[in-house]
Order: structure tokens, then sequence, then C-alpha cells
């Protein structure tokens, strides 16, 4: 900042920055870190929103692998016990309550 009757030894951009006599002006400088600093806000953002649906893309085939192995791990092969055709490997549930 000036003071009457010292001279500055801050250059104007230095000046303006601690609050010299430009308040309330943006300096071209200042709109292109405005800009740039907001790119790569939208970049990072775009970024981490493909890998989230990247992500949840694995999981969802994770889970339905885990789902269809235990649906199978639960079913009677053949010759085991059973209540109805849905507890057996092969869909068939015998008279005698054993998997065809």
């Amino acid at each position: 900042m000036r003071h009457p009757g010292k001279a500055s030894i801050l250059s104007p951009a230095a000046e303006f920055a601690w609050g010299g006599t430009m308040r309330g002006q943006l300096s071209l400088e200042m709109l292109i870190v405005i800009v740039v600093v907001l790119g790569l806000a939208v970049l990072l953002a775009s970024t981490m929103m493909k890998s989230a649906e990247k992500t949840a893309d694995k999981i969802t085939q994770k889970a339905d692998a885990v789902l269809n192995t235990s649906d199978a791990a639960g079913k009677g092969a053949s010759g085991g016990y059973c209540t109805s055709d849905s507890g057996c490997l092969s869909g068939n549930c015998g008279l005698d309550n054993k998997c065809l």
C-alpha cells in the first residue's frame, strides 16, 4: 500500500494483491486463474463420476455372481432330499422327495 510521502517498493500487481488501490477490480491474470481452477474442478468431477460408474458396474457383477453361486449351493443334486421342484438343481423333485 502506498503511504503518503513514501515510495512503494511493491509492483502494482503486488500492491493489488495486498489490498492496494485497485479494490473491486479483477485483473486479467486473476480471471485466468479462476477459469483454470474451475476447468480443473470440472475435469476432476467428470473423472470421478466415470470411475464411480465403472466401480458400480463391477460391484453389481460380483454381487450377481455371489447370488447365483449361493442359489445353486442351496439346491440338491440328483438323489438328494427335496420338498419341491425349486429345491433341486434339475428342477424336478420326485414323489419320494428325492431330486431326479
